[in-house]
């Protein structure tokens, strides 16, 4: 990614451009290129697209990294589709690495609970149901 902003974006985009990259990358990278997009002029955030459908709805489709100011102008342009501000240059690609650890650490303890309470006898149903099922709430 940093290549391609180096030998196709950086001096061959207007420096009135305003740049905003969803990919998923690495922290480091995201603050590299967007320092460098500043040194030449550009306004840059690094966005990257987390969550699908469920962040869509629940207004955090996009964490966005960059300065205050970078954000605001981006925020028209991606608020359609949800977005918060995690903080400066990187902090969405950090965001998102923070989320997608969360996310599978949640499920390799929903698995292995499942698998404790298959080895302990433990019937399957109200574990595998959700708590916001009647009949979870129950215990059925």
């Amino acid at each position: 990614m940093v290549d391609v902003y180096r030998s196709q974006v950086l001096g061959h985009a207007p420096t009135d451009a305003l740049l905003i990259d969803c990919s998923t990358i690495d922290v480091a990278s995201a603050r590299t290129i967007e320092q460098e997009a500043a040194g030449r002029g550009y306004t840059m955030v690094d966005a990257p697209v987390s969550g699908g459908i469920a962040a869509a709805a629940g207004g955090t489709l996009f964490m966005v990294g960059g300065s205050p100011e970078a954000f605001e102008r981006a925020r028209p342009i991606l608020e359609p589709m949800a977005v918060i501000h995690a903080g400066g240059a990187g902090a969405g690609q950090a965001a998102k690495i923070c989320n997608n650890m969360i996310l599978g650490a949640t499920m390799i303890a929903t698995c292995e609970a499942l698998r404790l309470a298959r080895s302990s006898g433990s019937r399957r149903r109200p574990f595998s149901t959700s708590p916001r099922e009647p009949r979870a709430r129950a215990g059925r």
